[in-house]
């Protein structure tokens, strides 16, 4: 008499499925629906907050990851602004601690420190980025590990992924103040065309370049912008720069965004094809960092300058106390670098406790740019200001003279 085996092989199969299921579940497979648990995010958030919270010092990190000037000085600001906050206690009752990762000189070292640091749960923030390149990929390691992200200097770029929740914060001002700092700068001088000089695709010089010409496009007569990829190379834009013949015109400019570093190579094209008189901008990459001499190769040279309407409450002392310890005043980058410790100390004794969530909306609340105005909507009495400013900050666009690296 043959045996029915239906029911048996009914029992195998949803043992079977019951396995595979609870190995995929093990493998966070199904991380992203809510009803079959926490996520990843969810539950290393949980672990971090206990980390932090059962640790003996608030750790936060940075990572450098890049060897030029203006890093050097980030890190100088959030050493000192360190200092200064456990001279007063510190935070939630305990001495602030600063781990430096140093030599992430490219983009696959950059990722393998950032990973060391998220996969530290005691760290309760990491400084960065300080570069706009990567940006993408320290959000996104640091978005799955719940570790609040704290930026001194890079700007948000419209491609920027929405994520939910959203730990990144930055404190560099909103690339719109510097637009219309020089905009407006260029109204008030009758420029009426401009060429941009710009990056390769994805740096902070081209996401500012892409920024200006939208803005640009509806207010000057014509805007045109090349690009180049680094390091510059005179040969590969002196048929574009002889051919713009509107350089030639007495209401037109030059932008350029790239980095210090190409700065030689454009003067000297430019006095090569007799361009020397025509009005040149750059951006704030181009601010003079320790090595760098002045000099007066170009005609006109303007720069924007950064000032602090509303500084930190120890400004005035950080400022002095940082000359004394580093033998140099510090700029903008050195002051943002020192806003993050101050804010985000601040942050954590107005929470109470730690909560990576909640620790970013709350310096989210403080770096919000507030909205200002185009020149077109500004009072008579001052129809093309040479600045603008929100909250606390204030961009002016100044004539200086063009430099070039110091000489040994």
């Amino acid at each position: 008499m043959a045996r029915d085996r239906t029911g048996g092989n009914t029992v195998l199969l949803l043992l079977s499925f019951c396995c595979v299921f609870l190995l995929l579940l093990s493998l966070g497979t199904f991380d992203g629906f809510a009803p079959l648990g926490e996520s990843t995010q969810q539950r290393a958030q949980a672990q971090r907050m206990k980390a932090v919270t059962k640790a003996q010092t608030l750790k936060l990190a940075i990572v450098i990851d890049e060897d030029k000037a203006h890093t050097t000085q980030i890190l100088h600001g959030v050493e000192l602004a360190v200092e200064l906050v456990n001279e007063q206690g510190g935070a939630l009752g305990k001495k602030l601690e600063l781990v430096t990762l140093q030599g992430a000189a490219n983009q696959q070292l950059y990722c393998e420190r950032v990973q060391q640091v998220c996969d530290q749960y005691e760290v309760a923030a990491l400084i960065g980025p300080l570069s706009t390149d990567t940006l993408s990929s320290a959000r996104a390691l640091t978005q799955f590990a719940a570790l609040p992200l704290v930026s001194p200097v890079t700007v948000v770029p419209d491609t920027l992924p929405v994520l939910q929740p959203d730990n990144y914060v930055t404190f560099f001002p909103a690339l719109s103040l510097w637009v219309e700092a020089v905009l407006n700068h260029m109204h008030g001088h009758g420029v009426q065309n401009l060429l941009i000089i710009s990056p390769q695709s994805g740096s902070y010089g081209d996401i500012f370049s892409a920024a200006l010409e939208r803005s640009a496009g509806n207010e000057l007569e014509q805007v045109l912008r090349i690009n180049f990829q680094e390091p510059l190379r005179m040969r590969e834009l002196r048929r574009a720069i002889v051919n713009y013949d509107l350089l030639h015109a007495p209401d037109s400019a030059l932008l350029f965004a790239g980095e210090i570093e190409d700065l030689p190579e454009l003067l000297e094209l430019l006095s090569q094809v007799e361009l020397r008189d025509v009005p040149l901008y750059g951006t704030d990459n181009l601010v003079p960092p320790l090595g760098y001499a002045l000099c007066s190769e170009q005609g006109t040279f303007y720069l924007p300058e950064v000032s602090f309407t509303a500084p930190f409450a120890r400004y005035e002392e950080f400022v002095t106390r940082f000359a004394t310890k580093y033998g140099y005043t510090p700029d903008f980058h050195g002051v943002l670098g020192a806003e993050c410790i101050f804010a985000l100390a601040q942050a954590l004794e107005d929470e109470g406790h730690y909560d990576p969530v909640a620790v970013v909306q709350a310096l989210k609340a403080l770096t919000e740019p507030q909205p200002t105005l185009r020149p077109a909507q500004q009072q008579s009495a001052q129809l093309h200001p040479t600045s603008t400013s929100a909250h606390g900050v204030q961009i002016k666009v100044m004539p200086v003279p063009a430099f070039v690296p110091a000489k040994e």
